[in-house]
């Protein structure tokens, strides 16, 4: 009886050890899912695009030339954001490096301001841009469709900040 006891504890220890390893090595996969934290490669990142890509594509209803079309902006967007989102990212260490105790302090934070406006500002424009593009591109029922995905996503978004399910 007590070898019989012995050997369900230990049949049970390791069915419980290998269901934390195998379902911790899964949690940790590159891909990870929708929890994986950390910098994603270039890989993981253009795979991504493509999946978005393809879902925007599919529910808009974009032809061929449509898509490349989209394509096309959606790349002369992130090249010419991603020097003013690295513009952005110093401006965060310059401010989180200035010592408050400093003359200069209020001159300083002052410039930096005045900095991130125009950054700001000028994102804001490529922003408008990208978007006076886009509508040229798709029909205006197409317009009206790609509308109503941002209410949707911008909702999804202000839910899950709350706590909430987006339910749809």
């Amino acid at each position: 009886m007590n070898t019989k006891r012995t050997l369900s504890t230990i049949v049970l220890s390791t069915l419980l050890a290998s269901t934390l390893v195998i379902g911790t090595s899964a949690y940790a996969s590159p891909d990870g899912g929708k929890h994986f934290r950390g910098k994603p490669s270039p890989e993981m990142m253009q795979k991504k695009m493509q999946k978005r890509m393809d879902r925007m594509a599919n529910k808009l209803g974009l032809n061929d030339g449509q898509k490349q079309q989209v394509k096309a902006l959606r790349e002369n967007r992130r090249n010419s954001m991603k020097p003013l989102r690295q513009q952005r990212r110093a401006l965060r260490k310059q401010m989180a490096g200035l010592d408050p105790k400093a003359s200069s302090f209020d001159q300083s934070v002052a410039e930096i301001a005045n900095t991130k406006a125009e950054l700001t500002r000028s994102m804001t424009i490529a922003r408008g841009e990208s978007r006076k593009q886009m509508a040229h591109i798709l029909t205006s029922e197409q317009l009206v469709k790609m509308k109503q995905m941002r209410g949707k996503r911008k909702a999804f978004r202000r839910g899950m900040k709350h706590g909430k399910k987006y339910l749809h």
